[in-house]
């Protein structure tokens, strides 16, 4: 009783403390400033935000801080005030240097001779065409559109010269206020005091309430103009700037005496302190601006650097639950669980929690019955009882059954709506879910139990054993009607229908293997995220799932997908980049840049149109309305263009107001720094270029393009914009560059050009004309030549066969051998046609040459009663009908063999002709066994001397002849002649 009475009251006082913090963003040093102490700060009309310090003056712009350039040449710093006039001339006062004037043609530095009072400046403030000088001595007004000066006389009005601390303004009448002496109006050179004297250290008229607010040294009035009686008076001190923001007036204060300083708003009824809300833990601030275009709040401190407030981000942090590790929906509740328990969020508030000890102490009072039961030797992933509260971890958390389950290191619990604890299983599981009012429970190690009575324990458990299709290694799951579908991390997309599992990858439906997420879409769709990143969209309505769509990884902005979910036609993906927002009308991308510093998600849901993510740091909520493409218009500035080297004046280029540049032919290397002004969030612009309208867009990894030797003509450089943080996109000129063609191009150097063409056309067609005609000559010559070469060894061979021929046929006739010498007769008669027609062709095959040598052999073999034995040996690779060679190219070595080698002292003699291949060349071999070098050597050397030209020449007609593609190699064993015939192989 007295634990529930202390949980009631928590439950109580959580709610009043619960407040979700604003996205507020710290820049210091470490981010580009010149100093920490943040004096003066304004946000000029082109969304420029100038920071003044002691050191001096930096910039942010597009996102990025940088020190003023041309204050840092003039040294100057202790900055105090900067304003804006209408013709956007921004001016900074200095306390002791003066004023640095920053307009769109000119820089200018005011000091004491140029008429000022004192360089000590307190306050600057503009009304029409006057700047109102505020310093250490008295009041200066300059005229903006003259520049002169005309001092203001205090003397006359004041005992005394009094520091001025700040200026407003009421219809056409400006007030001044003073350290000493209280507020003055201001009329021509006479200043005419009003009211009593105070110590006002500033000042702020709310035009919309009708209010002056007056900053006193130890405390805050807040005036109503109708009766000029204090309406509010607070005991704030050590106000040092006041700022309207919406329709509200904020001021901040620095600590005087530990009391008041902060950052304070008031809105027509009650002043409330801020600092807390929006995450600013400090006392000391000195400066506010105001961007009422991205809702940005910027507050500047005495040491800790610049503050930027989003009032109008869509997401909400709180730190206080700790690392959120699962998180469960029923209606319009949120059930976080983490490392503080549990904690039921409705509305934003936390209406209940319980914490780890209250798990703890249920799981000790009904884990007996399941000690030694759900084991590993059972097929259960074993539960460790012993582990104390402070360890519990929480895995995943689901509705079903009319109640919330959670799933943990120390079992299964199962809670009411009211976030109160019924029941405990003692089972260890990752991922488990309902489907036909039945619990789903996989084991990590394998294996899925179907439990049909989960108070009596009792289950049906199914392994790889029972069924190759049971699913394993399961990462998610997703019901869709009366089917449970369960991602498998190396087995690929499972389910679960009339009471059997199927696996679609098994099946070859769906060849994804590395699944990650699953998440229903609208209707009977699927949508399922792989470990490498993609998304497919599924058709689920039939017996097999079909791919509708495929999202590449490419298109969600990141790695990793940490989570999936489907809302109203959106897709919401969280990456290593942080959350990505696929919509038909855009793509977005929330990340750190708008607030979002923790990437590492380990359970989300969406609650109506929010987003819960439960991280390592806290509980973060993001508005998903939010998402909606916006139109916005950006302001493309240029910053910088070089031509060749050499950087141009930009302000005579901005008077055009056309951004026309036109360049000579050799000036057409181009280098240009942008800027893109209006955007809330620049790191979520992504650029693209294009020269012309007819080429293809480019990427632009920075605000920086480089055009390199353009060649002569028209170059309208457009910037594409697409901006993910409002999902829209838009085109901008850049520059219009025109490169005028050089001297060449023109008409008259065209004609000159054209006519020494014409010069050169013709002396080169009458020199080729007569290289022509003496190659003609020399072709002619050649053929002539190669010709009778022909003639000849056709002659020469035909001569040399008959005779050897005849003298064969006259052996027969001497011997009395009519018959042999009848048949000699008609194989001779046959071989003379084949010999005359092989004579009338340069080239045959070497088929038709071989059948040829063996009609010729077996005529002289008779002659030689047929002692003579012929071997042709073909390498079986070589097509030898294709390879062409001169007729009668072997006849000559058979030939000699026959007539030469064989005497009757050699005992079976044998001629063998080869043909191979080596490499790319055709390889003729005539090898016989005969004399060799024993034959006589002068009949025999005349002999081979004439064949052997006759061969070479007949070679040099199909090829480059070398000494080494012929060679005969001669012993007391025999003769070889190798001929070479080179790339025969290649034809």
């Amino acid at each position: 009783m007295r634990r529930r009475l202390v949980l009631l009251l928590f439950g109580i006082a959580f709610p009043l403390l619960y407040a979700q913090t604003t996205v507020t963003k710290r820049y210091t040093t470490e981010d580009g400033l010149i100093a920490n102490d943040i004096r003066a700060l304004l946000l000029d009309s082109r969304g420029v935000l100038w920071i003044g310090s002691r050191a001096g003056l930096s910039v942010r712009q597009q996102g990025q801080i940088a020190i003023d350039e041309e204050s840092l040449q003039h040294r100057f710093t202790n900055i105090t005030a900067i304003v804006e006039d209408k013709d956007q001339g921004i001016w900074i006062g200095s306390y002791g240097q003066g004023i640095l004037y920053k307009g769109q043609k000119q820089t200018l530095l005011f000091k004491e001779q140029s008429g000022l009072f004192a360089t000590r400046i307190n306050t600057l403030f503009v009304a029409a065409s006057k700047l109102y000088i505020g310093t250490s001595e008295g009041i200066t007004t300059l005229d903006i559109q003259t520049l002169t000066i005309d001092k203001q006389e205090p003397r006359n009005t004041l005992k005394t010269p009094s520091p001025v601390s700040s200026f407003y303004q009421i219809g056409e009448s400006v007030f001044a206020t003073t350290i000493n002496h209280g507020i003055f109006q201001i009329k021509g050179r006479t200043l005419i005091p009003i009211g009593e004297e105070k110590e006002i250290t500033v000042s702020f008229f709310d035009s919309k309430h009708q209010a002056l607010f007056l900053g006193l040294k130890f405390d805050l009035e807040i005036h109503s103009l109708p009766s000029n009686q204090p309406i509010v008076k607070h005991g704030i001190k050590g106000t040092r700037f006041f700022q309207s923001v919406e329709n509200q007036v904020y001021w901040v204060g620095a600590d005087i005496l530990n009391e008041g300083g902060g950052i304070y708003a008031w809105d027509g009824q009650q002043i409330e302190k801020l600092n807390q809300k929006y995450g600013i833990n400090n006392a000391e601030l000195y400066s506010l601006a105001y961007d009422a275009k991205r809702k940005f709040l910027y507050v500047g401190s005495k040491k800790q650097g610049l503050f930027q407030v989003d009032l109008a981000s869509p997401l909400r942090f709180d730190p206080r639950f700790g690392p959120v590790e699962a998180i469960a929906l029923s209606g319009d509740t949120a059930y976080v669980f983490g490392t503080n328990g549990l904690c039921l969020v409705r509305n934003n508030q936390v209406t209940h929690t319980l914490e780890k000890t209250a798990f703890k102490a249920y799981q000790l009072a009904h884990h007996k019955k399941f000690v030694g039961v759900t084991t590993r030797a059972h097929h259960f992933f074993e539960i460790q009882h012993q582990i104390p509260s402070e360890q519990i971890q929480f895995y995943k958390a689901v509705q079903g059954l009319n109640a919330i389950w959670v799933s943990t290191n120390i079992g299964l619990f199962q809670l009411n709506f009211q976030g109160e604890i019924e029941s405990y299983v003692g089972v260890h599981t990752y991922q488990f879910d309902f489907i036909q009012n039945q619990l789903l429970e996989t084991d990590p190690y394998g294996g899925v139990r179907l439990y049909q009575d989960i108070a009596a324990f009792r289950y049906q458990f199914l392994d790889r054993e029972d069924g190759s299709y049971v699913p394993r290694d399961i990462v998610g799951m997703q019901a869709i009607g009366d089917k449970m579908y369960l991602a498998g991390a190396l087995d690929g997309l499972y389910v679960y229908e009339n009471n059997h599992f199927r696996s679609f990858l098994s099946e070859g439906v769906f060849l994804e293997n590395r699944l990650k997420h699953l998440e229903k879409g609208a209707s009977e769709t699927l949508y399922v995220a792989t470990d490498f990143g993609d998304i497919y969209c599924l058709d689920v309505s039939g017996q097999e799932p079909k791919i509708i769509r495929k999202i590449p990884q490419q298109a969600i902005l990141g790695h990793g997908i940490t989570f999936l979910h489907y809302r109203n036609d959106q897709l919401l993906i969280g990456t290593n980049k942080g959350v990505t927002v696929l919509d038909a009308a855009g793509t977005f991308l929330f990340n750190t840049e708008q607030g979002l510093d923790n990437y590492n998600v380990k359970s989300s849901v969406v609650l109506g149109k929010q987003l819960m993510l439960g991280t390592d740091a806290g509980l973060y909520t993001l508005d998903l309305d939010y998402f909606k493409p916006q139109k916005v218009t950006y302001d493309l500035v240029l910053s910088s263009i070089k031509v060749n080297g050499t950087k141009l004046d930009l302000k005579k280029l901005e008077e055009q107001g056309n951004r026309e540049l036109e360049l000579p032919y050799d000036q057409n290397s181009i280098f240009v720094n942008f800027v893109l002004l209006g955007a809330k969030y620049p790191e979520k612009l992504k650029f693209q270029y294009r020269v012309k309208p007819t080429e293809e867009w480019l990427d632009l990894d920075q605000r920086m393009l480089s055009l390199n030797y353009l060649n002569s003509g028209e170059y309208p450089i457009e910037i594409r914009i697409y901006d993910y943080d409002k999902g829209a996109e838009q085109v901008k000129t850049l520059l219009h560059v025109t490169i005028m063609p050089p001297f060449y191009y023109s008409w008259w150097f065209f004609s000159l050009l054209v006519l020494v063409g014409i010069g050169i056309v013709v002396l080169l067609i009458q020199r080729i004309k007569r290289q022509q005609e003496s190659k003609d000559k020399q072709l002619r010559y050649e053929k002539k030549v190669a010709e009778l070469k022909v003639l000849s060894v056709r002659s020469q061979l035909n001569t040399h066969f008959i005779f050897n021929v005849l003298s064969s046929f006259q052996y027969f006739i001497i011997a009395h051998k009519e018959e042999e010498a009848l048949y000699y007769l008609e194989r001779f008669a046959s071989l003379i046609r084949k010999t005359l027609n092989l004579s009338m062709v340069e080239q045959v095959s070497i088929k038709e040459e071989l059948d040829y040598v063996q009609g010729y052999f077996e005529l002289e073999n008779m002659r030689l009663d047929e002692r003579v034995q012929l071997e042709i040996e073909i390498d079986a690779q070589l097509n030898i009908h294709h390879i062409m060679i001169p007729p009668l190219l072997l006849q000559p070595f058979i030939e000699n063999s026959l007539v030469h080698a064989f005497p009757e002292s050699i005992e079976n003699p044998k001629i063998i002709v080869k043909v191979y291949r080596q490499q790319r060349d055709v390889i003729l071999e005539v090898i016989d066994n005969g004399i060799g070098k024993q034959q006589a050597p002068e009949p025999l050397s005349k002999h081979d001397s004439k064949g052997l030209f006759l061969v070479k020449e007949r070679m040099k007609m199909i090829q480059d002849y070398l000494e080494e593609h012929i060679s005969i190699q001669s012993t007391t064993a025999g003769t070889r002649i190798r001929l070479v015939l080179k790339d025969t192989l290649s034809e």
